[in-house]
Formats: C-alpha cells, sequence, structure tokens
C-alpha cells in the first residue's frame, strides 16, 4: 500500500508539474489537467486510508468506517413507561426475574421479621434478555403507527399512539408474532409452567386497551403504595408492580384465531374483565384460601387450571396482569376470613409448602390490578395431561 502510494505521488506531482510549460505540446491540455487532479484526488484518498489502517496495525486502534448498527430513534423509557401505563398498567419497563415457589431468580426486600425472598416478575426481562439487537427495527416498531421504535417493555412509541389507541377502548389489539414482546411474554408464559403436563406454546397475544377512567385508580393507588414503601430504592418498580396471571372462564370465544371482539354478556368473566378491570364484589359467596380477594399466581400452569370454556373451543385464554404487590405478608397458612392484608402490609403471598403447591398472590382492592394483555393457546387435550401425568392442583 506505501509502495503504492509513493508511485501515485511521483506519477501525479510529475504530470502536474510539466502540464503548465507544456500545454501547447498536449493534445486536450484540459482532460489531462482533469486527469492530474483526479490522480491527485485519488492519492489523497489512498493516503488517508493508508493512515488509519496503518494506526490500527501498529497501535490496535478500533478504526469503524461506519457503525455496526443503525442507530435507531428512541424514546425516553421512564415517560413511554408511565404513559404506556395508562393503557395498559403492565407495560412498566421491562420484565425482570421470572418467579414462582420453584424458580430461583427472585429479589430480597425487608418484611416484617427480617429479610425475606419474596417472588418478583416485573416487566424488566422482557427487554434484557429477551429484546433484539437495535438492528432489529421491526422487532420494536409501535403497533399503532408502524413507524418509530416502541419503548423499552412497551409496545407503543409515546403519548400519541397511546392516545388514539385509547380512543377506541376497550378494544384487544393484535400483538404481532414478530415483535419482541411477543416472544417475551411467550418466554415468559414457558418458564414459569411448572405442572407435569405438556407445555402448550402461545399462538396470539393481545394487548388489552383499557379506558382512561379505569386506570387512574390504579395509578392513583400506585403512587400511594410507593410514598409509603419507597420499592424504586429498593430497585424495583413503583408500587412493586409485578406481572401475574389469572385464569377465568370465558363465555364466547373472545380470543381465538379472527375474535378479538368483546362479548356483551355481564357471565362472560374475560370480556368483562378486559372492559371493566377487576371487580372484588364479584368473588361471591365462596370460600378463598386466603379470603375475599382477587387470586393471582406468577405460576402460568397453576393459572391455566382456572381456565373454562362456556362455548366449544380448541383455544385457552389466559390473562397477564399488573399487580401493585407492595409490601405482601408471606404466609404458607390459610386465611379464610381476610378482608384486607394483615396491617402493614398491602398483599398476601401464598408460599408453597404446607397447603400450596405453587405461589397465588391476592390483592383487596380493585385499584391494585389492570388487566394488561390476553394470551392465547391450543388446550392440551385430556389424553395430553393424562398422558404426562397431570392434575389440577393448588
Amino acid at each position: 500500500m506505501w509502495i503504492f502510494n509513493i508511485f501515485w505521488l511521483a506519477a501525479a506531482a510529475s504530470l502536474s508539474n510539466s502540464i503548465p510549460g507544456n500545454c501547447s505540446l498536449i493534445d486536450e491540455c484540459g482532460k489531462v489537467k482533469s486527469l492530474a487532479a483526479f490522480a491527485w484526488i485519488t492519492l489523497i484518498v489512498f493516503a488517508a486510508a493508508s493512515c488509519m489502517l496503518g494506526y490500527q496495525w501498529i497501535f490496535g486502534g478500533n478504526i469503524q468506517i461506519r457503525p455496526q448498527d443503525p442507530i435507531l430513534p428512541t424514546t425516553n423509557p421512564e415517560a413511554s413507561t408511565s404513559a404506556v401505563n395508562n393503557t395498559t398498567s403492565s407495560n412498566t419497563s421491562k420484565i425482570n426475574q421470572v418467579a414462582s415457589s420453584n424458580v430461583s431468580t427472585v429479589a430480597s426486600r425487608q418484611t416484617g421479621s427480617g429479610l425475606k425472598r419474596v417472588p418478583t416478575v416485573t416487566s424488566k426481562t422482557l427487554t434484557t434478555s429477551a429484546a433484539p439487537s437495535t438492528s432489529s427495527l421491526i422487532e420494536r416498531l409501535c403497533i399503532q403507527c408502524s413507524k418509530v421504535e416502541s419503548a423499552d417493555g412497551s409496545v407503543y412509541c409515546g403519548a400519541d399512539c397511546i392516545l388514539q389507541v385509547r380512543a377506541g377502548a376497550p378494544r384487544m389489539m393484535v400483538l404481532p408474532a414478530a415483535h419482541y414482546m411477543f416472544r417475551a411474554i411467550s418466554d415468559f408464559f414457558s418458564q414459569t409452567w411448572l405442572h407435569n403436563t405438556n407445555k402448550p406454546v402461545i399462538q396470539y397475544i393481545y394487548v388489552i386497551v383499557s379506558k382512561e377512567e379505569n386506570d387512574k385508580m390504579y395509578r392513583g393507588y400506585r403512587e400511594g403504595v410507593e410514598s409509603v414503601g419507597k420499592f424504586r430504592e429498593q430497585g424495583l418498580k413503583d408500587g412493586n408492580e409485578q406481572f401475574r396471571w389469572h385464569g377465568t372462564s370465558r363465555e364466547c370465544k373472545v380470543g381465538d384465531p379472527g375474535n378479538n371482539g368483546l362479548c356483551e354478556s355481564i357471565s362472560c368473566a374475560t370480556c368483562n374483565i378486559i372492559r371493566h378491570s377487576y371487580d372484588i364484589d364479584r368473588f361471591g359467596p365462596r370460600w378463598g384460601r386466603f379470603g375475599k380477594g382477587i387470586y393471582t399466581s406468577a405460576t402460568s400452569s397453576k393459572s391455566n387450571d382456572y381456565t373454562a370454556n362456556n362455548q366449544e373451543s380448541n383455544w385457552t385464554a389466559l390473562l397477564l396482569n399488573s399487580v401493585l404487590i407492595g409490601r405482601g405478608f408471606e404466609t404458607k397458612e390459610n386465611h379464610e376470613t381476610l378482608l384486607q392484608p394483615p396491617e402493614g402490609y398491602d398483599s398476601v403471598l401464598g408460599v408453597p409448602g404446607e397447603s400450596l403447591n405453587y405461589d397465588e398472590t391476592v390483592v383487596y382492592r380493585n385499584d391494585a390490578i389492570r388487566p394488561a394483555y390476553l394470551v392465547v393457546y391450543l388446550t392440551p387435550t385430556t389424553q395430553e395431561i393424562e398422558k404426562a401425568g397431570g392434575e389440577i392442583q393448588e
């Protein structure tokens, strides 16, 4: 390369120096001058490239001619996350831990008698371990405008798209299978399926779009829980907000392929939760291990046991929710008469061991939970469950 440069330098210099005094002897002198100029330009380009390569060879410098990945438009994750919570109440920032009684990734937190280990399922690993590289822009596009990258842990790019989406609320939007959140939720579902049965594969995911008035009380309650517990200082989300599964019945076929519209039946628990969120008064006069509350679980297979189709369908629909756990009261014993958490606590955490095989999380206020996604998968057949030795367990 160096010899090549010297050759070009000598040739260009000789040619350019001889042209002014001999132009009358040269046919088409103008073209020759242009060629001489081109020779100098080429020399400069090669010289610059040679210097860069020489520097890298001698000093080990890491010189990049262009970025390795395209620079994508970004949004403020914290601001976008807060705005998205106004819509889905679950797209906080990322899923952090996959947790249940049999999952080892849990977070420490101070409880009444000392430092305990409690399940933590937020939205953090949805973008840390499951998110694609920034080069995969198509996997991160906002599901409303399909033009701008969605915020971390979100499916929207910002407030404008959220307002547009909310205009048609309550409703559900299809989450494209190519979107990184689809893969993240599917992985979360698979990792928290702990029953000894065949593990289903999620085929469809719907983003639940709630009305603004349905979320105002949730946000207000979250601020109150956070102001007391200071969970952000402990590395958790505001109000110790985490994801939990909930299984319930379907009167219609909402979520089945081609059916993302909500029915009007007052007895369809799934559609009523999507429309109005949870209502503790619908608990009814039945028995509850931890009293009259709204029950969820970090274990997808446990919540699956509580799903039911009141119409014939080959599909199962399961709700993924944002839950304000706050300071959770851990217990292995039954507390059937509870109407609220013990004093100083915001929720009850059923710990597997004595009465439970799998975890439970119970809140006692409508404002402490909001549905975020509806996931749909083919229902395991009775033969598959029996073959795997599975049964419904609490």
